[in-house]
Protein backbone atom coordinates (compact mmCIF):
# COMPACT_ATOMS: atom_id res chain seq x y z
CA UNK A 1 0.00 0.00 0.00
CA UNK A 2 2.46 2.44 0.79
CA UNK A 3 4.52 1.25 -2.47
CA UNK A 4 1.19 2.76 -4.07
CA UNK A 5 1.61 5.85 -2.62
CA UNK A 6 4.43 6.47 -3.65
CA UNK A 7 4.34 5.80 -7.08
CA UNK A 8 0.96 8.28 -6.92
CA UNK A 9 2.96 10.52 -5.46
CA UNK A 10 5.82 10.40 -7.41
CA UNK A 11 3.31 10.62 -10.89
CA UNK A 12 1.80 13.58 -9.34
CA UNK A 13 5.16 15.41 -8.81
CA UNK A 14 5.98 14.51 -11.98
CA UNK A 15 2.60 16.14 -13.66
CA UNK A 16 3.68 19.45 -11.27
CA UNK A 17 6.32 19.78 -13.17
CA UNK A 18 5.41 19.69 -16.69
CA UNK A 19 2.63 22.19 -16.17
CA UNK A 20 5.37 24.25 -14.70
CA UNK A 21 7.53 23.83 -17.36
CA UNK A 22 5.25 24.75 -20.14
CA UNK A 23 4.01 27.71 -18.44
CA UNK A 24 5.77 30.96 -19.39
CA UNK A 25 5.02 34.99 -19.56
CA UNK A 26 4.51 36.68 -23.08
CA UNK A 27 7.32 39.20 -24.01
CA UNK A 28 7.00 42.52 -25.34
CA UNK A 29 9.95 43.13 -28.05
CA UNK A 30 11.11 46.39 -28.97
CA UNK A 31 11.03 47.67 -31.93
CA UNK A 32 14.36 46.80 -33.47
CA UNK A 33 16.22 45.22 -36.33
CA UNK A 34 17.77 41.69 -34.27
CA UNK A 35 18.03 38.33 -34.57
CA UNK A 36 15.73 36.28 -32.33
CA UNK A 37 16.80 34.02 -29.67
CA UNK A 38 14.95 31.25 -29.67
CA UNK A 39 12.15 30.32 -27.06
CA UNK A 40 12.32 27.25 -24.56
CA UNK A 41 10.01 24.65 -25.81
CA UNK A 42 9.08 21.76 -23.96
CA UNK A 43 8.55 18.04 -25.72
CA UNK A 44 5.19 18.14 -24.79
CA UNK A 45 5.07 21.29 -26.65
CA UNK A 46 6.58 20.46 -29.70
CA UNK A 47 4.64 17.25 -30.08
CA UNK A 48 1.26 18.89 -29.56
CA UNK A 49 2.05 21.66 -32.68
CA UNK A 50 3.97 19.50 -34.53
CA UNK A 51 0.66 16.90 -34.62
CA UNK A 52 -1.81 20.35 -34.99
CA UNK A 53 0.21 21.31 -38.49
CA UNK A 54 0.68 17.89 -39.94
CA UNK A 55 -3.21 17.90 -38.68
CA UNK A 56 -4.37 21.40 -40.42
CA UNK A 57 -2.57 20.31 -43.47
CA UNK A 58 -4.21 17.47 -43.77
CA UNK A 59 -7.95 18.68 -42.94
CA UNK A 60 -7.26 21.75 -45.37
CA UNK A 61 -6.20 19.43 -48.12
CA UNK A 62 -9.19 16.90 -47.45
CA UNK A 63 -11.49 19.82 -47.91
CA UNK A 64 -10.98 19.78 -51.58
CA UNK A 65 -12.23 16.00 -51.80
CA UNK A 66 -15.30 15.86 -54.21
CA UNK A 67 -14.80 18.93 -56.34
CA UNK A 68 -15.54 17.16 -59.21
CA UNK A 69 -19.70 18.13 -59.44
CA UNK A 70 -18.59 20.20 -62.15
CA UNK A 71 -15.43 19.83 -64.12
CA UNK A 72 -14.19 22.46 -66.60
CA UNK A 73 -10.50 22.02 -68.75
CA UNK A 74 -8.22 24.94 -70.76
CA UNK A 75 -5.80 23.64 -73.16
CA UNK A 76 -5.05 24.26 -76.91
CA UNK A 77 -7.76 21.61 -78.15
CA UNK A 78 -10.19 22.53 -75.71
CA UNK A 79 -13.57 24.57 -75.64
CA UNK A 80 -11.87 26.81 -73.20
CA UNK A 81 -8.17 27.86 -74.74
CA UNK A 82 -8.15 30.93 -72.71
CA UNK A 83 -7.97 30.30 -68.69
CA UNK A 84 -8.95 33.99 -68.17
CA UNK A 85 -12.25 33.98 -70.49
CA UNK A 86 -13.03 30.30 -68.76
CA UNK A 87 -12.73 32.63 -65.05
CA UNK A 88 -15.26 35.37 -66.33
CA UNK A 89 -17.75 33.23 -67.42
CA UNK A 90 -17.24 31.25 -63.82
CA UNK A 91 -18.16 34.50 -62.27
CA UNK A 92 -20.13 33.90 -59.07
CA UNK A 93 -20.35 30.45 -59.36
CA UNK A 94 -19.93 28.84 -56.10
CA UNK A 95 -20.32 25.41 -56.91
CA UNK A 96 -17.61 22.75 -55.88
CA UNK A 97 -15.81 23.12 -59.51
CA UNK A 98 -12.54 21.52 -60.96
CA UNK A 99 -10.42 23.33 -63.81
CA UNK A 100 -7.81 21.40 -65.16
CA UNK A 101 -5.27 22.95 -67.35
CA UNK A 102 -3.33 21.15 -70.13
CA UNK A 103 0.57 21.08 -70.32
CA UNK A 104 1.91 24.31 -71.73
CA UNK A 105 2.57 28.07 -71.14
CA UNK A 106 -0.03 30.54 -71.39
CA UNK A 107 0.17 34.60 -72.09
CA UNK A 108 -2.37 36.07 -69.43
CA UNK A 109 -1.42 39.53 -70.39
CA UNK A 110 -2.37 38.54 -74.16
CA UNK A 111 -5.38 36.97 -72.37
CA UNK A 112 -6.31 39.87 -70.31
CA UNK A 113 -6.11 42.32 -73.41
CA UNK A 114 -8.61 40.15 -75.26
CA UNK A 115 -10.79 40.14 -72.74
CA UNK A 116 -10.88 44.31 -72.78
CA UNK A 117 -11.35 44.14 -76.19
CA UNK A 118 -14.53 42.43 -75.81
CA UNK A 119 -15.35 44.62 -72.63
CA UNK A 120 -15.32 41.93 -70.41
CA UNK A 121 -12.44 43.82 -68.52
CA UNK A 122 -11.44 47.60 -68.17
CA UNK A 123 -8.30 48.87 -67.90
CA UNK A 124 -7.29 50.62 -64.78
CA UNK A 125 -6.45 54.44 -64.68
CA UNK A 126 -3.21 55.76 -63.29
CA UNK A 127 -4.91 57.08 -59.75
CA UNK A 128 -6.41 53.81 -59.16
CA UNK A 129 -6.55 53.26 -55.64
CA UNK A 130 -4.90 50.01 -54.38
CA UNK A 131 -7.95 48.70 -52.68
CA UNK A 132 -9.74 48.79 -56.09
CA UNK A 133 -9.15 45.88 -57.93
CA UNK A 134 -12.46 44.08 -57.91
CA UNK A 135 -15.00 44.50 -60.05
CA UNK A 136 -14.52 45.04 -63.94
CA UNK A 137 -10.70 45.37 -63.33
CA UNK A 138 -9.78 41.17 -62.85
CA UNK A 139 -10.53 37.76 -63.50
CA UNK A 140 -11.30 36.03 -60.38
CA UNK A 141 -10.74 32.63 -59.18
CA UNK A 142 -14.20 31.91 -57.83
CA UNK A 143 -15.23 30.44 -54.68
CA UNK A 144 -15.37 26.79 -54.20
CA UNK A 145 -12.79 26.04 -56.75
CA UNK A 146 -10.05 23.03 -57.55
CA UNK A 147 -7.52 24.11 -60.09
CA UNK A 148 -5.13 21.33 -61.14
CA UNK A 149 -1.81 21.70 -63.92
CA UNK A 150 -1.73 19.03 -66.29
CA UNK A 151 2.10 18.16 -67.00
CA UNK A 152 4.02 21.25 -67.04
CA UNK A 153 1.93 24.27 -66.92
CA UNK A 154 3.16 27.86 -66.89
CA UNK A 155 1.00 31.05 -66.22
CA UNK A 156 2.87 34.02 -67.56
CA UNK A 157 2.21 37.99 -67.16
CA UNK A 158 5.38 39.46 -68.51
CA UNK A 159 4.10 42.66 -70.44
CA UNK A 160 6.66 45.08 -71.82
CA UNK A 161 6.95 48.13 -70.08
CA UNK A 162 5.43 49.92 -72.66
CA UNK A 163 2.73 47.65 -73.65
CA UNK A 164 1.08 48.09 -69.76
CA UNK A 165 -0.16 51.12 -68.31
CA UNK A 166 1.11 52.36 -64.63
CA UNK A 167 -2.44 51.59 -63.46
CA UNK A 168 -2.95 48.36 -64.77
CA UNK A 169 0.49 47.02 -63.81
CA UNK A 170 -0.58 47.65 -59.60
CA UNK A 171 -3.84 46.33 -60.15
CA UNK A 172 -3.82 43.39 -62.83
CA UNK A 173 -2.58 39.74 -61.57
CA UNK A 174 -2.70 36.33 -62.92
CA UNK A 175 -4.48 34.58 -60.42
CA UNK A 176 -6.94 36.56 -58.02
CA UNK A 177 -8.66 35.17 -55.58
CA UNK A 178 -12.34 34.42 -53.61
CA UNK A 179 -12.73 32.30 -50.84
CA UNK A 180 -11.80 28.60 -50.85
CA UNK A 181 -9.45 27.63 -53.58
CA UNK A 182 -6.85 25.00 -54.20
CA UNK A 183 -4.04 25.53 -56.63
CA UNK A 184 -1.80 22.35 -57.33
CA UNK A 185 1.16 21.46 -59.92
CA UNK A 186 0.53 25.40 -61.48
CA UNK A 187 4.31 27.41 -62.22
CA UNK A 188 3.95 31.47 -62.10
CA UNK A 189 5.95 33.88 -63.73
CA UNK A 190 5.33 37.59 -63.78
CA UNK A 191 6.84 41.26 -63.78
CA UNK A 192 4.99 44.17 -64.47
CA UNK A 193 1.90 43.68 -62.75
CA UNK A 194 0.44 43.62 -59.34
CA UNK A 195 1.63 40.17 -57.31
CA UNK A 196 1.84 36.63 -59.02
CA UNK A 197 -1.15 35.31 -56.55
CA UNK A 198 -3.20 37.91 -55.03
CA UNK A 199 -5.62 35.52 -52.54
CA UNK A 200 -7.42 38.67 -50.91
CA UNK A 201 -11.16 39.55 -51.41
CA UNK A 202 -11.47 41.73 -48.25
CA UNK A 203 -12.97 39.20 -46.26
CA UNK A 204 -15.69 38.28 -48.52
CA UNK A 205 -15.88 34.87 -47.37
CA UNK A 206 -14.92 34.52 -43.43
CA UNK A 207 -13.81 31.01 -42.69
CA UNK A 208 -12.58 30.30 -46.47
CA UNK A 209 -9.66 27.53 -47.30
CA UNK A 210 -6.79 27.70 -49.43
CA UNK A 211 -4.44 25.09 -50.10
CA UNK A 212 -1.60 26.02 -52.75
CA UNK A 213 0.55 22.48 -53.52
CA UNK A 214 3.59 22.20 -55.68
CA UNK A 215 3.00 25.41 -57.20
CA UNK A 216 5.95 27.74 -58.13
CA UNK A 217 5.39 31.62 -57.82
CA UNK A 218 7.92 34.10 -59.31
CA UNK A 219 8.25 37.42 -59.40
CA UNK A 220 11.04 39.55 -61.57
CA UNK A 221 11.35 43.08 -60.38
CA UNK A 222 9.20 45.75 -62.42
CA UNK A 223 10.66 48.29 -64.77
CA UNK A 224 9.95 51.85 -64.70
CA UNK A 225 7.62 53.58 -66.65
CA UNK A 226 8.38 56.65 -69.11
CA UNK A 227 7.66 59.06 -66.25
CA UNK A 228 10.26 56.97 -63.78
CA UNK A 229 7.77 54.76 -61.83
CA UNK A 230 8.27 51.40 -61.04
CA UNK A 231 5.72 49.39 -62.32
CA UNK A 232 3.64 47.19 -60.11
CA UNK A 233 3.82 46.26 -56.84
CA UNK A 234 6.89 43.88 -56.78
CA UNK A 235 5.76 41.60 -54.13
CA UNK A 236 5.26 38.11 -55.14
CA UNK A 237 2.46 36.72 -53.15
CA UNK A 238 0.34 39.31 -51.93
CA UNK A 239 -2.44 37.79 -49.26
CA UNK A 240 -5.28 39.15 -47.29
CA UNK A 241 -6.41 36.69 -44.41
CA UNK A 242 -10.45 36.15 -43.88
CA UNK A 243 -11.38 36.15 -40.57
CA UNK A 244 -11.27 32.21 -39.01
CA UNK A 245 -9.33 31.47 -42.58
CA UNK A 246 -6.80 29.15 -43.42
CA UNK A 247 -4.14 29.24 -46.06
CA UNK A 248 -1.71 26.41 -46.60
CA UNK A 249 1.05 26.29 -48.61
CA UNK A 250 2.79 22.76 -49.21
CA UNK A 251 5.93 22.48 -51.19
CA UNK A 252 6.08 25.59 -52.97
CA UNK A 253 8.50 27.63 -54.31
CA UNK A 254 7.94 31.81 -53.48
CA UNK A 255 10.36 33.86 -55.39
CA UNK A 256 11.12 37.33 -55.42
CA UNK A 257 13.99 38.05 -57.95
CA UNK A 258 15.68 41.39 -58.28
CA UNK A 259 17.30 43.54 -55.43
CA UNK A 260 15.99 45.69 -52.83
CA UNK A 261 13.35 45.27 -50.00
CA UNK A 262 10.46 43.69 -52.11
CA UNK A 263 8.73 41.00 -50.16
CA UNK A 264 8.76 37.06 -51.37
CA UNK A 265 5.68 36.37 -49.15
CA UNK A 266 3.46 39.64 -47.96
CA UNK A 267 -0.22 40.25 -46.70
CA UNK A 268 -2.06 41.11 -43.81
CA UNK A 269 -5.05 40.13 -41.44
CA UNK A 270 -8.51 42.22 -41.68
CA UNK A 271 -8.75 45.67 -40.47
CA UNK A 272 -10.97 46.52 -38.22
CA UNK A 273 -11.38 46.29 -34.25
CA UNK A 274 -12.26 42.54 -34.47
CA UNK A 275 -10.12 41.06 -36.32
CA UNK A 276 -10.75 37.32 -35.47
CA UNK A 277 -8.22 34.68 -35.72
CA UNK A 278 -6.64 32.74 -38.64
CA UNK A 279 -3.97 30.34 -39.82
CA UNK A 280 -1.13 30.48 -41.94
CA UNK A 281 1.13 26.84 -42.72
CA UNK A 282 4.22 27.19 -44.89
CA UNK A 283 5.23 23.77 -44.92
CA UNK A 284 8.54 22.09 -46.60
CA UNK A 285 8.65 25.43 -49.33
CA UNK A 286 11.27 27.41 -50.85
CA UNK A 287 10.88 31.04 -49.64
CA UNK A 288 13.71 33.38 -51.11
CA UNK A 289 15.07 36.48 -52.87
CA UNK A 290 17.99 36.54 -55.30
CA UNK A 291 19.47 39.41 -52.64
CA UNK A 292 20.00 38.32 -49.23
CA UNK A 293 20.04 40.92 -47.69
CA UNK A 294 16.54 41.58 -48.03
CA UNK A 295 14.65 42.29 -44.38
CA UNK A 296 11.72 41.74 -46.25
CA UNK A 297 11.57 38.13 -47.78
CA UNK A 298 8.65 37.83 -45.71
CA UNK A 299 6.19 40.64 -44.12
CA UNK A 300 3.72 39.79 -41.77
CA UNK A 301 1.39 43.13 -41.47
CA UNK A 302 -1.24 44.04 -39.36
CA UNK A 303 -4.31 46.14 -40.36
CA UNK A 304 -6.33 45.68 -37.08
CA UNK A 305 -6.63 48.31 -34.41
CA UNK A 306 -7.34 48.31 -30.53
CA UNK A 307 -6.77 44.56 -29.82
CA UNK A 308 -4.36 41.78 -31.28
CA UNK A 309 -5.46 39.50 -33.41
CA UNK A 310 -4.11 36.01 -33.86
CA UNK A 311 -2.92 34.30 -37.05
CA UNK A 312 -0.83 31.39 -36.00
CA UNK A 313 1.48 31.71 -38.26
CA UNK A 314 3.75 28.24 -38.70
CA UNK A 315 7.21 28.29 -41.41
CA UNK A 316 7.67 24.43 -41.31
CA UNK A 317 10.67 22.38 -42.82
CA UNK A 318 11.27 25.54 -45.28
CA UNK A 319 14.08 27.28 -46.88
CA UNK A 320 14.48 30.37 -46.42
CA UNK A 321 16.94 33.56 -46.98
CA UNK A 322 16.76 37.21 -46.09
CA UNK A 323 14.58 38.56 -43.01
CA UNK A 324 11.36 38.50 -41.54
CA UNK A 325 9.27 42.11 -41.13
CA UNK A 326 6.53 42.25 -38.70
CA UNK A 327 4.82 45.59 -39.79
CA UNK A 328 1.90 47.88 -37.67
CA UNK A 329 0.07 49.79 -40.60
CA UNK A 330 -2.54 51.83 -38.65
CA UNK A 331 -2.37 54.00 -35.60
CA UNK A 332 -3.43 51.77 -32.68
CA UNK A 333 -2.40 48.37 -34.14
CA UNK A 334 -1.00 45.70 -32.49
CA UNK A 335 1.06 43.14 -33.67
CA UNK A 336 -1.09 40.06 -34.57
CA UNK A 337 0.59 37.05 -35.72
CA UNK A 338 1.98 34.22 -33.45
CA UNK A 339 5.25 32.87 -35.38
CA UNK A 340 6.69 29.90 -35.16
CA UNK A 341 9.93 27.88 -37.22
CA UNK A 342 10.18 24.32 -37.27
CA UNK A 343 13.48 23.24 -38.51
CA UNK A 344 14.08 26.22 -40.39
CA UNK A 345 17.04 28.91 -40.43
CA UNK A 346 16.22 31.34 -37.83
CA UNK A 347 15.79 35.10 -39.73
CA UNK A 348 16.44 38.18 -39.25
CA UNK A 349 13.33 40.39 -37.74
CA UNK A 350 13.11 43.83 -38.32
CA UNK A 351 9.49 45.07 -36.40
CA UNK A 352 8.30 48.21 -37.88
CA UNK A 353 5.49 50.71 -37.03
CA UNK A 354 3.65 52.87 -40.28
CA UNK A 355 2.65 55.32 -37.59
CA UNK A 356 5.80 55.77 -35.94
CA UNK A 357 4.47 54.35 -32.81
CA UNK A 358 5.73 52.23 -30.07
CA UNK A 359 5.45 48.88 -31.42
CA UNK A 360 2.99 46.79 -29.62
CA UNK A 361 3.73 42.85 -29.49
CA UNK A 362 1.55 40.45 -27.19
CA UNK A 363 3.61 37.37 -28.99
CA UNK A 364 6.79 35.91 -28.98
CA UNK A 365 8.77 34.13 -31.68
CA UNK A 366 9.64 30.81 -31.26
CA UNK A 367 11.82 28.27 -32.62
CA UNK A 368 12.26 24.26 -32.48
CA UNK A 369 15.04 23.00 -34.37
Amino acid sequence: MKQRTKILFLILAALLALSACSSGTSLVPEETTETEVPASTTEEEVITVEGNKEELRAATEAYFDGFDEEVYYVGPTRDYTSFVELLLDLEGNSAKKTIYIDEGEYDLFREYELAVAVDRLVIPPDDVVSSNYMGKYNAFVPNNTRIVGQGKVTLRFTPDKDDISYGASRTWSPLNIYGSVMIENVNVRVKNCRYALHNDDHNKYPGSRQYYKNCRFVYELSDKDANGRLLGFNNTIGYGVNTNSVHVFDNCEIFFDGEGQHSAFYGHNPSGTKPGEGEILLTRCHIHASDESNLRVIRLQTLSTGVAGHVVTTIDRCKVNGGLTLNLYNSGSIQSYEVTYFHTAHQPVDRTHSKEEPFEDPYEIRYVD
